[in-house]
Formats: structure tokens, sequence, C-alpha cells
């Protein structure tokens, strides 16, 4: 969960994520088409940019590192 600004699109995780389940915005969900994980899964990427500041949630599998 992170507090976004406006104009920001990349957000860090915590953990790193295999897959992205869900994300909302202003509690929102946002079109999966619209959300990108970059590979090793350490941040996510949303299409188009916040237009103004709002809370922003993901759900996501952590990966399992061996």
């Amino acid at each position: 969960r992170w507090s976004g600004s406006s104009g920001q699109t990349v957000f860090d995780l915590p953990d790193y994520a295999e897959m992205i389940e869900t994300v909302a915005v202003g509690g929102l969900w946002l079109d999966p088409l619209s959300v990108a994980l970059n590979d090793p899964g350490d941040s996510l990427t949303i299409s188009p940019a916040l237009a103004a500041a709002a809370t922003v949630q993901a759900n996501y599998v952590i990966r399992i590192l061996a």
C-alpha cells in the first residue's frame, strides 16, 4: 500500500512478486492490462500516471527465491 502522488507511475514492492493479482487506486480496481510487473518483480508500473494524489494498493503473490 502506497500514498501515491500526482504523476507517479512506479511503485516499489516490499517483497519480490511472482505476479500481480489486483491493483486499486483510491479504492477503484485498475484494468489488469494497465499494470506491469518488472523483472525481477521488485516494482510495478501503472498506466496512465496518477491524475491526483491517491492511495494505491496491490495484491500479489510473493516469489519464492531458491
